[in-house]
């Protein structure tokens, strides 16, 4: 092949790369804008799970707030640390202040850039709900001991994620969350409202309550996990992230038909506030 065909094919592949690049531009932007939001969220995640362990190694006595606090810190300093790094490479590559925003390739870059918000924004949103509950029956069991006077309610985040799920528009959303474990989390409300208990309530609540409803195999089961001191330690501390990625809680489910038998009590709908109030409380003698 002459020198002058293989310089013509070079710089034939070169334009058709830049022609490309430039179509795809838009699209970049938008998948590592993407990735900013993803990192934050995912760093908010993992501090929210594993924020007491951190915590402890630096004062004996971990508060929720402090977890709290460590989540949010985090989440934020990597999506800045994120979109630095996305500001960078724009800047590098020389994307233009209307890069992505004219014709069909900044429609689908908005639209793509919204879905992932949506997504993300959905799945923190079910995930928090998912903790508002196991707080709320947590109360609503202090509530029943007399322990609290005022009658509890479902957090914000517990409401939002029970009216995403039970609209037939957005409850889609659960069904591409990586994170949701419905069955999971209802046990979880179930032993938050049972440790609350003292000895004599938890085992009026098991028997009234829990084990006509849930024939799972060993039912008896449950009320090993209502007098679990680790767990009872967990919900008293208001650990309810740490609860609801209790290991004890997994392999429970795990044991023969336990997790099918929860799944079908649980009700179709993502309203689940309003399918675990079944259960209720047990009754005052």
């Amino acid at each position: 092949m002459e020198t002058s065909t293989t310089l013509y094919l070079a710089l034939a592949a070169l334009l058709a790369a830049f022609i490309v690049f430039t179509l795809l531009k838009g699209v970049i932007k938008m998948l590592l804008f993407s990735a900013a939001v993803i990192g934050g969220v995912l760093s908010w995640l993992l501090l929210e799970r594993n924020g007491f362990s951190y915590i402890a190694f630096l004062t004996d006595q971990p508060k929720p707030w402090m977890v709290e606090a460590v989540a949010w810190t985090g989440g934020v300093l990597v999506f800045a640390v994120f979109l630095h790094g996305f500001s960078w490479f724009c800047s590098v590559f020389s994307f233009g202040r209307g890069m992505g925003t004219g014709g069909a390739k900044g429609i689908l870059t908005t639209v793509l850039m919204v879905f992932v918000l949506i997504w993300v924004g959905s799945m923190g949103i079910g995930y928090m709900g998912d903790v508002g509950s196991i707080r709320y029956y947590h109360r609503l069991a202090q509530k029943h001991k007399g322990a609290l006077q005022d009658t509890p309610t479902p957090s914000l985040f517990t409401r939002l994620r029970d009216l995403l799920g039970s609209e037939a528009s957005t409850s889609w959303l659960a069904a591409i969350n990586p994170m949701q474990d419905d069955t999971l989390s209802y046990l979880a409300c179930l032993v938050a409202y049972g440790c609350t208990l003292d000895d004599e309530q938890a085992r009026q609540y098991y028997e009234q309550q829990v084990a006509p409803l849930l024939p799972v195999p060993q039912p008896g089961r449950f009320l090993e996990l209502f007098r679990d001191p680790a767990l009872r330690l967990l919900v008293q501390q208001g650990k309810y992230v740490t609860l609801l990625e209790s290991e004890r809680l997994k392999t429970f489910l795990q044991y023969k038909d336990t997790e099918r038998i929860i799944q079908s009590r649980i009700a179709p709908s993502r309203g689940k506030t309003a399918g675990l109030s079944s259960p209720g409380s047990p009754s005052r003698q």
